[in-house]
């Protein structure tokens, strides 16, 4: 039938309506098919595009919960990036058909922000308030010497004070500090007590003092020196704060029960305030003068690890020149320059020399021929940590340079042939005045000693524990160990922190317990305490530390087992905790498909021992660690996904 035939069909069927609704049904039937037909493709569409980003949502969990652990394992101890040979394999977390490929990375922080410790003297001479026949001046307190600041008693019954002021304090904001004293009584049994001037506190009602001293020590034993700490508390520091001119005052007290002469000898504040630190590297290959390269690269001079700068004698003498790369502070206040080295004989002999062309006493080539540290290493295939201080006088000579470097040669002999192997070689400066923007403030925590190892926990009669911590960084160190018998009699308890691993009766230490105190001979010992009559804790003063490896020994000096009290992040004496900046920065890259995520990652303490290496879900540290995401990178798809069609 033509189309001419057809349409009468049509019309009369529109002629036959009265309305206007079958025109449009009809004319829906006729387009019906050309809109049916994009709608189920646009369905489709939307379909597929939401099953898209269900899949990248279903990928970023995944990533996101293989981060998480990673930070897990990194919580128990692990070391997510160890020092061949041990390996660590990441977990990964599949919610589909991809599955998560991980690193895991090392980032070593450069420039800081950190806390450092500085010693004021005292500012003229002491004032007396009661006692005569003063000998001395404020100079005798400067050092411990065999010079002494001596005052006589006076007045019924025998006593004596006086006070003392420190020089100015150059920080903008002190944040914490202590007062050391040295000092003898010709006689037994003086009681020796310090007040701390704030009259800021309402306690404070004698002139600015509180009538309970801030600390109380019995000096039991006649001409027999003895050192002591007291912290100051923070209403102290507040005050101390807000002054224009920061000095801090104290009065010294002695009393006795009949005639005696109180030698003071060294008097100091040591205040604590931030600080920037930048850490620099080798720059290049250390040029060698004397020796013949085995192995290794300057590379391998940067972390503490199981790759070595190796070069072995021509004959009895390994000798090498060092340039770091350049500082980032136009002006320092003070260097160090941390070394880990290891020889294959015993007794190999360690010398340090510091470049410095301005000094007439450096006739060497820039060098002064007398070294400027001198050490041995004392056991065959043993790591042994060194720290060298710079001089003033080589710290004046590197703030006249414009970028600030600096050049250390290093020379090792001994009897005959040997090999010495070099580690971890840093160039560590502080300045107050470098700018805030180029800084960030490093992790200062309280961690856990490691209570949960039962060695530890309950310590029974002259033994110890042990601890190695392996990333130690710039800043403050300070032990506190509160503990008791079973019984709560008096026991004695006694602290030692050595910078680098401990050796005893010519053998490795290992971590753990310890069945007698490691002597110092032999050992870089930092710090050292023990308990005082009738204290139930035991606690170190503060110790500016440096990058690298800490032993710290906790050993239990009395006859009766000793009961460690529970960690606490408080700063307390009734509690056990270790104040130090240790961390250990990690970057976790996950890809999951087409979602990639990036986080930094910091272990604070990182691994430590015991116990021993490698690390398993089995094998892990006493001590837990506190883990902070320091940043995300934002997640995002790659390639970009295209937008659907349609």
């Amino acid at each position: 039938m033509s189309a001419r035939h057809r349409w009468p069909l049509w019309a009369s069927l529109l002629r036959r309506q009265e309305g206007f609704i079958l025109p449009w049904a009809m004319m829906v039937i006729l387009l019906g098919v050309f809109i049916a037909v994009p709608v189920i493709g646009l369905a489709g569409n939307a379909f597929r595009g939401h099953a898209r980003i269900e899949d990248q949502i279903r990928s970023f969990y995944a990533a996101d919960a293989t981060v998480h652990a990673v930070m897990s394992d990194l919580a128990r101890g692990s070391d997510a990036a160890p020092s061949a040979p041990f390996t660590y394999s990441p977990p990964a977390v599949n919610f589909g058909t991809d599955v998560p490929q991980v690193s895991v990375n090392v980032l070593e922080s450069q420039t800081l922000a950190t806390v450092k410790p500085i010693n004021y003297l005292v500012d003229g001479n002491p004032t007396v308030l009661v006692g005569v026949t003063p000998i001395g001046t404020g100079l005798d307190l400067a050092s411990d010497d065999d010079s002494y600041y001596k005052l006589s008693d006076a007045g019924t019954p025998p006593s004596l004070s006086y006070e003392v002021t420190s020089q100015p304090v150059q920080f903008a904001k002190v944040s914490f500090g202590e007062v050391r004293i040295t000092a003898l009584s010709t006689k037994s049994s003086a009681k020796l007590e310090v007040f701390i001037y704030n009259p800021a506190d309402p306690a404070h009602t004698q002139n600015g003092y509180n009538p309970i001293a801030d600390m109380t020590v019995i000096l039991e034993l006649a001409n027999t020196e003895q050192t002591f700490s007291v912290s100051l508390e923070d209403a102290d520091v507040t005050y101390l704060n807000s002054l224009s001119t920061k000095r801090l005052k104290i009065k010294v007290v002695a009393t006795r029960t009949g005639g005696f002469r109180l030698d003071t000898d060294q008097l100091v504040f040591a205040m604590a305030g931030v600080v920037s630190t930048d850490q620099v590297n080798v720059q290049g290959e250390p040029l060698i003068i004397t020796g013949s390269l085995l192995s290794g690269s300057g590379a391998a001079l940067r972390l503490d690890d199981t790759t070595y700068y190796t070069v072995s004698s021509l004959s009895n003498v390994v000798m090498y020149q060092v340039t770091s790369s350049n500082l980032s502070f136009s002006s320092l206040d003070k260097v160090t320059v941390p070394l880990v080295v290891r020889a294959n004989k015993g007794g190999v002999v360690l010398e340090l020399f510091v470049f410095n062309p301005t000094d007439p006493a450096h006739t060497s080539g820039g060098y002064d021929p007398t070294p400027d540290l001198t050490t041995t290493i004392p056991l065959n295939n043993v790591d042994k940590a060194v720290t060298l201080t710079l001089s003033q006088a080589d710290v004046a000579y590197l703030n006249t340079l414009s970028p600030i470097s600096m050049k250390l040669k290093v020379r090792a002999s001994y009897t005959s042939a040997f090999q010495l192997e070099s580690d971890m070689l840093l160039f560590i400066a502080t300045s107050n005045s470098a700018p805030a923007v180029m800084v960030r403030q490093i992790s200062q925590q309280y961690v856990d000693p490691g209570l949960k190892n039962p060695n530890f926990s309950t310590m029974v009669a002259k033994e110890g524990y042990l601890l190695r911590i392996y990333n130690v960084r710039p800043g403050l160190l300070m032990v506190n160990w509160a503990s008791h018998t079973p019984d709560f009699k008096e026991g004695k308890t006694s602290i030692q922190v050595f910078r680098g691993l401990v050796i005893d009766s010519g053998a490795l230490v290992t971590p753990g317990k310890i069945t007698s105190k490691p002597s110092s001979s032999g050992n870089d010992l930092v710090l050292a305490a023990s308990s005082r009559p009738h204290e139930a804790f035991v606690r170190t003063g503060f110790v500016d530390v440096d990058t690298g490896v800490y032993t710290i020994v906790f050993f239990n000096d009395s006859a009766s087992t000793m009961i460690t009290e529970p960690f606490a992040a408080t700063g307390n004496k009734e509690d056990a905790w270790i104040y130090v900046p240790a961390f250990k920065d990690y970057l976790v890259d996950v890809q999951v498909g087409k979602v990639g995520l990036k986080a930094v990652v910091r272990q604070i303490p990182g691994p430590t021992e015991p116990p021993d290496f490698p690390w398993s879900t089995t094998n892990i540290n006493w001590i837990e660690n506190l883990v902070l995401i320091q940043s995300w990178e934002p997640y995002g798809v790659v390639p970009p996904l295209p937008a659907p069609s349609g």
